[in-house]
């Protein structure tokens, strides 16, 4: 460290204040040189031949600093996500301390021709390199793992895994419009048709947002709190003029880039960010799952750290189209077994080994057969009830599953939807215990009220209970998913009725309470079930907070969602056990 102290000292650094000023006093004390600094009050001009910065804690208005604009070099601590390895080994030392003690990758500015400290900086970085020099602070036992959980949120890891466009392809692409984001997102249509084009948007135009990929919209006013609630990607712009209805288009962030661009998602994770997951699921004693409907999508959430696969829901994995002509008959039900078996055999080749929940068929029959004549489809023919109405479609899919379960060593448990009522397994319990038929788990979704007061008798049949908290919050609350977001919840929402959209937040007095009760009747019926929770809600710090505190099983959450989940379970364990 000698060739670090220079002689000289700080200009006035007593009289200054915040933390750049005490920083430079500091080091003036120690004996380091440090380039002559002076305050300089609100409005006062900075004098000829120096140079301001502002202290990056000062509050607006607050006296700035000013130094000599010498030429400059830089030594730092650790390249961004690397080990402590300073350019300048001189500077060791002094760069080990301060990074000890602040606990964070410091850089310091040097004058080229004396080495005088002008001040102290925290780089800027990416998220991957903030997490890849989180891992090696821990390696380099600058500060722990739990200290480095704390120092990302799961909302940075959702934006950082979200689908975007490759920055090679957003140079190369037009614009046509920047302005300021309302919900942020990816989107890519034909403007007018996928991407709406709207000027003063109105409640006629709900039906349209509830089905578009994104908006553009000249004057939001009240319809950007809808877009903010759907969760639509959307952009304000100053206007609309020069936008060709029918082009295509690709709505990312706050711009608008000409051409359908190809959306581009990470296959995994990077090492730092997997790194800092693995001592998350280490601390944390909830697994999480993944929601998938597809073979491609199982590929991705395993990839994102996914513990297997918690809901698979047939309907989708064999398509409406094939269920549609199942039901009417324009297939024979031998067809749908082979379909379905080759589907199942493509997902269950990706999962290999990984335990996976397969929901039966769940969807409302007015979605399948749209000229179906029931009044509300939603609370009437669809999961157990349809079962017993239609137990041949049922069995072909139990069928197709035993075949798969006989060809690959995979923990499989059927989960049967929509039961109110214990008997209402007996159909399906009794086609698992004939001869033949591989051992497979027989397991039931809570998404009824009667099916959580009564959840100690259904575990008594079912090994495994999971809460679909979608149909539940839509029935506790009675309201519908389907028309209620229209007009109904932006009002209530807007005027503080509710707190949150129960679809999207767990609702803690209402939900939450019952969630709690069937979990404490399942565990005293059946200590040994498998009890978990999947839908909207479940990716929330919520419910996470809620599963973390009653020991699920398992939270189970969409591919993309599985490693925020991870963080957040994790979070809460942290949270939790501090308190203690």
């Amino acid at each position: 460290m000698v060739t670090t102290r220079i002689s000289g000292s700080a200009e006035g650094t007593a009289d200054l204040t915040g933390p750049q000023a005490r920083f430079l006093a500091w080091a003036a004390r120690r004996g380091f040189a440090v380039l002559p600094t002076r305050r300089l009050e609100p409005g006062e001009a900075c004098p000829p031949g120096f140079r301001v910065f502002p202290d990056s804690l000062r509050e607006r208005g607050e006296p700035t600093l000013c130094q000599p604009a010498n030429e400059l070099r830089w030594v730092q601590s650790r390249p961004l996500g690397g080990r402590f390895r300073p350019q300048d080994p001189s500077w060791a030392r002094l760069l080990r301390f301060l990074e000890e003690k602040l606990q964070d990758v410091v850089m310091l500015e040097l004058d080229a021709a004396t080495g005088a400290i002008a001040r102290l900086i925290r780089p800027r970085r990416t998220f991957d390199q903030h997490c890849a020099m989180l891992a090696w602070m821990v390696e380099d036992r600058v500060i722990s793992a739990l200290d480095a959980l704390g120092r990302i949120t799961p909302a940075q890891i959702d934006r950082s895994v979200a689908p975007r466009v490759s920055a090679r392809r957003r140079r190369q692409a037009p614009l046509l419009r920047r302005g300021r984001i309302i919900h942020r997102g990816l989107a890519v249509g034909a403007l007018g048709r996928e991407l709406l084009l709207l000027d003063r948007p109105t409640l006629k135009d709900l039906p349209r947002l509830r089905q578009c990929q994104g908006a553009i919209v000249a004057h939001p006013g009240r319809a950007a709190f809808w877009l903010q609630f759907y969760q639509i990607p959307s952009l304000e712009v100053e206007t609309l003029e020069g936008l060709t209805e029918g082009a295509l288009a690709t709505l990312e962030g706050d711009r608008l880039l000409g051409g359908a661009l190809p959306a581009w998602i990470a296959q995994g994770l990077p090492p730092g960010l997997e790194r800092l997951l693995e001592w998350a699921d280490d601390v944390s004693e909830v697994r999480v799952m993944a929601n998938v409907d597809s073979a491609e999508e199982a590929e991705l959430a395993l990839g994102m750290g996914a513990n297997g696969i918690g809901l698979c829901r047939l309907e989708r994995l064999m398509g409406l189209d094939l269920v549609r002509d199942a039901i009417l008959r324009r297939r024979s039900l031998d067809e749908l077994y082979g379909a379905l078996l080759e589907r199942l055999r493509e997902l269950f080749r990706v999962v290999r080994n990984m335990p996976i929940v397969v929901r039966l068929m769940d969807q409302p029959l007015h979605q399948i057969l749209p000229q179906s004549p029931e009044i509300n489809p939603m609370l009437g023919m669809r999961g157990a009830r349809l079962a017993q109405v239609a137990p041949d479609l049922y069995r072909t899919q139990v069928r197709a599953l035993a075949a798969v379960a006989s060809e690959r060593k995979t923990r499989i448990t059927v989960l049967v939807p929509g039961v109110s009522d214990g008997s209402e397994l007996a159909l399906v319990e009794g086609w698992l215990r004939e001869d033949g038929v591989p051992r497979m788990r027989l397991g039931v979704m809570l998404e009824t009220p009667r099916a959580c007061l009564t959840a100690g008798d259904l575990a008594r049949k079912a090994g495994v209970l999971s809460v679909g908290s979608n149909d539940l919050s839509a029935l506790v609350y009675g309201i519908s998913r389907d028309d209620a977001p229209v007009e109904l919840l932006p009002v209530y929402l807007e005027r503080g009725l509710y707190a949150r959209d129960p679809f999207l937040h767990l609702d803690p007095d209402g939900v939450g309470k019952l969630v709690e009760l069937a979990f404490d009747l399942v565990k005293k019926s059946r200590p040994r079930a498998t009890f978990g929770l999947c839908g909207e809600q479940a990716p929330q710090p919520a419910t996470a907070t809620l599963a973390d505190r009653l020991g699920f099983d398992f939270l189970s959450a969409t591919p993309l969602r599985v490693p925020g989940l991870r963080l957040a379970l994790a979070q809460s364990w942290i949270a939790r056990t501090l308190k203690k």
